[in-house]
């Protein structure tokens, strides 16, 4: 198995040896990092915009209703309402 390490003040540290503070702040790190990355591929859609999603192993298309902060809501040509994650659409 691959050892895993992270940088502090540019000298590695092992993550075993990590106290349960510096596990908060990864973990908020990353949640910023996915929520900006979430944002930036929202903003890419737009109402009306015909996109392609997999939906129930599926490849689906259908138009973009609503665009939100962390979800899109397409309706596709059956009349079937999904919502979507942006990163979870095709370009």
């Amino acid at each position: 198995m691959r050892k895993l390490s992270l940088l502090a003040d540019g000298e590695p540290v092992e993550l075993h040896e990590i106290d349960q503070d510096e596990v908060q702040q990864i973990y908020d790190l990353y949640r910023i990092a996915y929520s900006v990355q979430s944002r930036k591929a929202t903003n890419r859609y737009y109402k009306g915009m015909t996109v392609k999603f997999t939906g129930r192993g599926m490849l689906m298309e259908g138009t973009i209703e609503r665009v939100n902060t962390k979800s899109v809501t397409i309706r596709t040509e059956a009349g079937q309402r999904w919502r979507v994650s942006p990163i979870f659409i095709l370009d």
